[in-house]
């Protein structure tokens, strides 16, 4: 890896202060942080069922999750889960109709994941080259064995399902500001 501030071949080594190891340049001491990957995970809500998708690509291909994917440069997390609710499932939702419904930390992949929620607009989905299936489901009509989710996440896909049957599950989101 080169430096972005010199072009100097970067070496590895703790920079003074830190405790770990990191990209440094001999050259300049520019020091390269290898933050997380922001991730958008969309979930789509009608009544009390949840829209979820049969992955057709690694990873976990054959299992269900959310519809999901990484936050591109110079998007909001919000325009983030509408373009990829889009090439996942064809649906539109635009992104004002998003709230942040959970933010978690994956550390061992250093990916954070902003889940969003939305009210199911219309039941115009889609198979896509990325998905093999897809459902509305009851939370009785999924297993979790085949979740593309670890299995401490089973709490959580629980607490989601009571969210949505609550009077007003929308009631305590919030909506984050953008500045650009």
């Amino acid at each position: 890896m080169y430096c972005v501030e010199c072009s100097a071949q970067m070496i590895s080594a703790v920079p003074p202060g830190d405790r770990l190891i990191r990209s440094i340049c001999p050259s300049c001491a520019h020091v390269e942080y290898a933050g997380p990957k922001v991730l958008v995970s969309c979930i789509l809500f009608r009544d009390d069922r949840i829209l979820w998708i049969k992955r057709a690509t690694a990873p976990y291909q054959g299992l269900w999750g959310s519809p999901s994917g990484f936050v591109e440069a110079g998007e909001t997390v919000e325009e983030a889960a509408s373009r990829e609710l889009q090439e996942e499932t064809l649906l539109v939702v635009p992104p004002e109709d998003f709230s942040i419904y959970a933010i978690t930390s994956v550390i061992p992949v250093n990916e954070i994941y902003v889940s969003l929620i939305a009210a199911l607009p219309s039941m115009d989905f889609g198979l896509t080259p990325e998905i093999s299936d897809i459902r509305l489901a009851l939370e009785t009509e999924m297993l979790a064995s085949e979740y593309a989710y670890p299995a401490g996440v089973q709490l959580w896909i629980k607490k989601t399902y009571e969210h949505i049957r609550a009077p007003n599950p929308f009631g305590q989101q919030a909506k984050l500001r953008h500045l650009r």
